[in-house]
């Protein structure tokens, strides 16, 4: 089990960018596991295809989450607070109320998060062995 990320989703579902290949690898490795998606990544998700993508392509892919081994998790009111004061904590630039929903997530579940993002502790992230992303590398030349 492991919570997903909105740059993790985007990155498998685009392959225009540079992280697809290893989200793909990583869904081979990981993807008969139950992954956790909260209704506010799935939010963001929806928000950044359809400004970085298109509205239509938004949809089809909410609608391609589906397909996977999901559990969609609410955040309360209870979680909302724990969430911000994670939030509140940090002084980082680039760090978003859904990136702590995440880290709330993966804490209070016990779980790792699929991201790319630089924000979240190595040792909580979904990882390839050396071996692993060689391969993916052999396989993402021409």
């Amino acid at each position: 089990m492991f919570v997903l990320d909105t740059d993790f989703i985007f990155s498998y579902f685009d392959q225009n960018q540079s992280t697809h290949l290893q989200s793909v690898k990583l869904i081979e490795k990981y993807g008969q596991e139950e992954a956790v998606l909260s209704n506010l990544t799935k939010q963001e998700l929806a928000t950044v295809i359809s400004y970085k993508v298109g509205y239509q392509e938004a949809k089809d892919v909410i609608k391609k989450l589906e397909l996977f081994n999901l559990k969609e998790y609410f955040i309360n009111d209870t979680g909302t607070l724990e969430i911000w004061k994670l939030f509140w904590q940090f002084n980082h630039k680039k760090i978003s109320f859904v990136d702590c929903t995440n880290l709330y997530l993966a804490k209070k579940l016990k779980l790792k998060i699929a991201s790319f993002d630089a924000f979240y502790p190595k040792e909580m992230l979904l990882s390839l062995t050396n071996k692993e992303f060689k391969v993916q590398a052999t396989t993402a030349s021409p």
